[in-house]
């Protein structure tokens, strides 16, 4: 933990020179859930789009204006947590794929789009209200996802990345039972960019490494993937 807040000013201080980024690849295996933690107050279910726009409408599902329109294709999910107050927590899923825009850090530069397989789902765009903070939400709502994607679906595993100095999310997605499968940086100079990414294991089937300072994709293969460039 020491280390990382010393590395943390420099990594800071790089980025505002260059597009850079170090984020960890984050999996969970939907047969290690038994089931989901029950938080007092709250329930968890999936929110149809006619919730999601009035939650949106509200002020309360925050983030998300763009993404609701898309509720009705059969790969796009979105769980909350509710109480009497309202939505105190939801997170996004997107089955099979990583779309750039659902991977982008502290750079838009380097979002990097993540090719998944058909079972799996990726999580993004998790947000928990101030309020509501500290009562295991995070871990409640994920496993409830994976549950119930698998009982639905079949999608077996759940996919997810953070910045390496994001502490705070790294200990929800490990509380809700994600490990590590590696950790791989993105960075670029005008209009050229690089990226190394960990070897490709399931469900992670492949990477589209971005060009800084353009909006177009160079699908990196699974070689380049493997040994990292």
């Amino acid at each position: 933990m020491l280390s990382r807040k010393i590395l943390r000013l420099p990594y800071r201080l790089l980025q505002r020179v260059v597009p850079f980024e170090a984020a960890r690849l984050l999996v969970l295996d939907s047969n290690t859930v038994r089931s989901s933690p029950e938080v007092g107050g709250y329930t968890i279910r999936v929110l149809s789009t006619s919730e999601a726009s009035e939650y949106a409408a509200s002020g309360q599902l925050l983030f998300s204006e763009e993404l609701i329109p898309r509720l009705i294709e059969h790969r796009m999910w979105c769980v909350g947590a509710e109480s009497e107050a309202g939505l105190c927590a939801f997170a996004w899923f997107y089955e099979g794929l990583a779309e750039k825009g659902m991977n982008v850090g502290y750079h838009p530069a380097t979002a990097t789009e993540i090719q998944l397989s058909s079972n799996a789902a990726f999580v993004f765009n998790v947000y928990t209200a101030p309020d509501s903070r500290g009562q295991g939400l995070m871990p409640a709502m994920l496993s409830y996802a994976a549950l119930e994607l698998y009982r639905t679906r079949d999608v077996g595993w759940l996919v997810t990345t953070t910045e390496v100095t994001n502490d705070a999310a790294l200990a929800g997605f490990r509380k809700s039972g994600f490990h590590e499968q590696g950790v791989y940086l993105r960075f670029g100079i005008g209009a050229h960019s690089w990226g190394w990414y960990p070897k490709l294991r399931e469900p992670v089937e492949g990477f589209v490494q971005p060009r800084a300072g353009a909006d177009w994709r160079t699908k990196v293969g699974n070689e380049r993937a493997n040994k990292g460039r």
